[in-house]
């Protein structure tokens, strides 16, 4: 299993995004854990997460409500 810190370059309006370490062992698992954390901070409950492992980034509904980048911890 890998381990990812992932920040946010905003979430929705919020540009204040604590980052989110998240572990997973490929790219849908990922995404299931960053949908969960971001919706808590948009008020649409219709959220797509998109990430790709291999450019270590990613988008929430293709960069609309957000996106971020991933590191390995």
């Amino acid at each position: 299993m890998s381990v990812y810190t992932c920040t946010f370059e905003r979430i929705g309006r919020n540009h204040a995004v604590p980052p989110l370490a998240v572990a997973g062992d490929d790219a849908a698992e990922i995404a299931f854990h960053i949908y969960a954390y971001a919706r808590k901070f948009l008020a649409s409950r219709d959220v797509e997460v998109i990430v790709s492992l291999d450019e270590l980034r990613g988008s929430i509904n293709f960069g609309r409500f957000g996106t971020f980048t991933l590191e390995a911890a």
